[in-house]
Order: C-alpha cells, then sequence, then structure tokens
C-alpha cells in the first residue's frame, strides 16, 4: 500500500482549493493528497467546531506525512509601513503580494485556515499561540481594525445578499491579507456552512470593479463548482457542506475528490 507520502499530488495551477470544515485527520489528509490548497478548521460555534488539540492533530497529520521541506513555509504579515495605501496601486500590490506568497508554495502542502466569528481577540490570539495556521479568517461582524491585533494574515469574509454593495474597505490593504464572499442568510445565528449559493455574477463584478483575487464560497459542490468559476471568476473556491455526508460535519472522500478535480479542470 502507498504511504500518504507518495499519494500526495502538487495542485495543478489555476483556481486554489479551500476545503473548509474538516474535524478529522484522515479528511484534512485525503483532502491534502487530492491537492487542496488550503484546509479550514472552524471555531466558532457550528457543527463542524473543532478544539485546540484537535486542530494541532490535523496539522501535525498532514505535515508529518509531506516531505520536511513544506513544513518550514510559512506565510508572513508584509510590513505595512512599505507601502503607500493612500494609493490604489499600492493597495493591489498589498493583496498581490499575499497571492504571490500562496502561489510559493505551489503544491508543497495546503495552507491551514482557523475560522473566527465575532469571537473575543484574546482566544484567536491563543488559537494562534498554539496551533500552526498560516491564516485566520474572520467570518462575523468583527470590527474592520481586528486584523492589525492579530499575527497572521487574515481572510475577512463579506456576507452578500442581493443588495450586496461592497463597503469600501474592501479592497484597502493593510488589514485583511484576502477576501472571501459568502452568502448572507438572514435570522441565521451562525454564517456559512449553510449550503446556500448567492449570484455569481456579484463575485464577478467585485473583483474586476476592485481589482480583488476573491474567494467564492456558499453552495457551492462537485455538480456546479465549475460553472461558478466561468461566472464568479474566483481565484479560489471554498467548500464545506457541498463535500459533507447527509450528516453535517462529516466528509465525504468521493464529493472531496470530485469538487477538487472539477474546481482544477480546465473550464
Amino acid at each position: 500500500m502507498e504511504s500518504e507520502k507518495s499519494l500526495y499530488q502538487s495542485p495543478s495551477k489555476g483556481t486554489k482549493v479551500k476545503i473548509c470544515g474538516v474535524k478529522k485527520p484522515q479528511d484534512a489528509l485525503f483532502a491534502a493528497n487530492s491537492g487542496a490548497d488550503f484546509i479550514g478548521m472552524i471555531f466558532a460555534k457550528s457543527p463542524r467546531m473543532i478544539t485546540i488539540p484537535e486542530a494541532v492533530n490535523i496539522i501535525d497529520a498532514v505535515k508529518s506525512s509531506l516531505e520536511e521541506k513544506s513544513i518550514n513555509l510559512k506565510i508572513t504579515k508584509s510590513n505595512i509601513s512599505d507601502y503607500n495605501l493612500n494609493l490604489d496601486s499600492e493597495n493591489i500590490r498589498w493583496f498581490n503580494e499575499y497571492i504571490e506568497k500562496v502561489e510559493q508554495f505551489d503544491g508543497a502542502r495546503p495552507l491551514f485556515v482557523g475560522v473566527f466569528s465575532d469571537q473575543p481577540i484574546e482566544y484567536i490570539l491563543e488559537v494562534c499561540s498554539k496551533v500552526q495556521l498560516d491564516f485566520v479568517q474572520l467570518h462575523g461582524n468583527e470590527d474592520f481594525d481586528l486584523p492589525l491585533s492579530i499575527p497572521i494574515p487574515v481572510i475577512k469574509v463579506f456576507q452578500v445578499d442581493s443588495n450586496f454593495n461592497p463597503p469600501e474597505i474592501i479592497n484597502k490593504g493593510g488589514r485583511h491579507a484576502l477576501v472571501l464572499l459568502d452568502t448572507k442568510i438572514e435570522g441565521a445565528s451562525i454564517q456559512g456552512g449553510h449550503g446556500v449559493s448567492f449570484d455569481w455574477d456579484i463575485a464577478k463584478r467585485v473583483s474586476k470593479d476592485k481589482n480583488i483575487p476573491l474567494l467564492l464560497a456558499g453552495g457551492l459542490t462537485d455538480n456546479n463548482v465549475s460553472e461558478s468559476i466561468k461566472k464568479g471568476l474566483p481565484w479560489c473556491v471554498d467548500v464545506s457542506s457541498g463535500v459533507e455526508t447527509a450528516i453535517k460535519g462529516e466528509k465525504d472522500h468521493v464529493k472531496i475528490s470530485n469538487f477538487i478535480s472539477n474546481a482544477k479542470s480546465k473550464i
């Protein structure tokens, strides 16, 4: 039987893939071996919520299965003082620098994302100190300045409905490193993971108007991910419930494999 290390495939060039809501090391390993670029772990209230020790086990399992060189790769925060963020070109350069840092991994290992939603900064910092995360994802209504207090780069989620008008801050450098669009669910106590899509033309407009390489989430499955890429033009697609069994939080390996394959196939 082949080892996990020998099974690992370098992701193809093109659309990145984030498999989110991972709770078990075996699911993270399968996603990594299938070519996932990001693995998301949820620390907020959710059927997919995990603890700090569980996250450590997941990351250790993936890293120990890969080549030694991949373990020492890290995403670092850009130095804000190196930018004149009053200039549009410098704001664009801010986001592009993080894209370039992600691209440098080129399949050496997936990047690990910790997902939080309106939680105390003290807890976020505790997770950052104990878990080898590459990114923090803020999925709630956090203050736009909060990323300044977080020691690793931040993915900021913007909730989208039919009346979505991107705030001016969405493409202002100096705070969040990457932008993710997800479906806004009115009245839901927890945003994300509901399997509901929004109009992908909105993603296309935001990406073009704001000149940001976006992460796209919300209702994606192996059946519609190719179409979402055609219409929304995302840099990365993000899936959680769309690669699960009938039980919330339980990952389906066939769906993961098909999702990644369809997302990375030439359109």
